[in-house]
């Protein structure tokens, strides 16, 4: 029996793919305009198609008939089209070009017509508002609705579907098959509010056996910044869950820091992961040790395989591990999907 079938826009690193192999699914073509993603997805994904382009120039029925496949084979589009223009953790830019890219998104799902589709972004996403004042939530909706497809959205906690990280997203889902989207999203398995009660999957988990594991090439993506000596004594005072952004009172006038406190946040050992921003220097310090995570270790927080590698310099592969969709989470949206195909 073949494996249902899906296609990865805006792929980045390919989270997505990762988890939606997990459960069972064999990913036709991956999109992405960026180099380093598109090297890194081909390293990682060396059985599937990649194109390296502006989304809106793919046509996807010329890609499934250069495939020898038709737009019947195609049972899920996943997606989390760059969410810069929507994010909270930066400038909310309304005019930003980026926030348009989702109907890039909507123009394949309706040119393709797939049983399912997931969309994932920034929780910011909800309070948009474009020039004109319109909620970019309901510009999306019904741009959905324009092609047959109704689409639900929920604000999910990644650390409730076993990831080692509280990460908020909004997660759009519909179908073509006459279900209710309600029961296409996923159950928690973890925390208190889930039926299974499973305790979180903590950073100390995640990441502690690798905490003095020696990569001085970097060949596994786990050379730690050389910080100062200044730097490494900051980090050294901050307590378990510290942020110095909220509170610098623990540290000497002379260590404490006007600016980019945002990322001086210690991780909790017993707790997951803050949210991962991507970004070269937006990582959170280690929970033992006088220094930012590495890209492993964000890796590992965001549930990739150890056997996954990230292409770049090191600010593209933070941005390429802290984009990306959590391999876990798209593993338990996935495994919703793969119950009624």
């Amino acid at each position: 029996m073949s494996k249902p079938k899906f296609i990865d826009l805006f792929s980045g690193a390919g989270g997505f793919t990762d988890g939606f192999e997990k459960a069972g699914f064999q990913s036709v073509f991956a999109v992405d305009s960026w180099s380093d993603a598109a090297t890194t997805y081909r390293y990682n994904h060396p059985q599937t198609t990649f194109l390296e382009k502006d989304i809106r120039k793919v046509e996807p029925l010329k890609v499934l008939k250069e495939l020898k496949l038709k737009k019947e084979d195609i049972d899920a589009i996943v997606g989390g089209p760059p969410c810069q223009g929507f994010s909270m953790a930066g400038k909310r830019n309304v005019g930003d070009p980026r926030n348009q890219l989702f109907r890039e998104f909507v123009r394949i799902i309706h040119k393709t017509e797939p049983k399912f589709l997931v969309m994932e972004n920034v929780k910011g996403l909800l309070t948009m508002v474009t020039l004109k004042g319109e909620k970019v939530i309901d510009i999306i909706e019904q741009e959905f609705r324009d092609i047959g497809y109704e689409v639900t959205y929920k604000t999910l906690n990644t650390a409730e579907y076993g990831v080692p990280q509280k990460r908020e997203r909004v997660v759009f889902i519909a179908n073509s098959i006459g279900l209710h989207n309600g029961i296409l999203f996923p159950k928690k398995t973890h925390g208190p509010d889930s039926e299974e009660k499973k305790p979180f999957v903590t950073v100390k988990e995640a990441i502690m056996d690798i905490a003095k594991k020696n990569d001085p090439d970097d060949k596994w993506n786990h050379k730690p910044m050389q910080h100062n000596k200044k730097v490494q004594k900051r980090f050294s005072m901050i307590p378990p869950a510290g942020d110095m952004a909220k509170d610098q009172s623990f540290l000497p006038r002379k260590l404490r820091r006007k600016a980019y406190a945002f990322n001086c946040k210690r991780l909790a050992l017993n707790e997951p992961s803050v949210t991962l921003i991507p970004g070269h220097y937006a990582f959170p310090v280690h929970p033992t040790l006088p220094r930012t995570i590495t890209v492993r270790e964000a890796a590992r927080l965001q549930t990739f395989w150890d056997e996954r590698i990230f292409f770049g310099r090191r600010d593209s592969q933070a941005l390429l591990v802290g984009n990306a969709v959590p391999m876990l989470f798209a593993e338990a949206i996935a495994s919703r999907f793969r119950n009624f195909i």
